[in-house]
């Protein structure tokens, strides 16, 4: 596993390798999600990972947050954007 994925993200490259085989079904999964105007609260699980603004860091307020969220998250986003432009 990659070092920011978590241990129920489906690796992106399962996705890929497997996308004939899960396609219908993510594609029902997201569509449904679409229809009824949700972002399921599985969706929603992130990681928080501070990265340093400054070269050298003395304080917590030097450090900004940022959210890695899963595959799965990041797929239904892009989904949705290009629904939606």
């Amino acid at each position: 596993m990659k070092h920011n994925s978590q241990a129920y993200d489906i690796p992106s490259k399962f996705l890929k390798l497997a996308n004939t085989v899960v396609s219908e079904w993510f594609a029902e999964f997201f569509r449904g999600h679409i229809n009824e105007g949700v972002f399921s609260d599985s969706l929603k699980i992130a990681c928080i990972a501070l990265v340093p603004e400054s070269r050298n860091p003395q304080s917590s307020s030097d450090y900004r947050p940022i959210s890695i969220l899963t595959t799965l998250s990041r797929v239904f986003e892009t989904l949705l954007s290009k629904s939606l432009l």
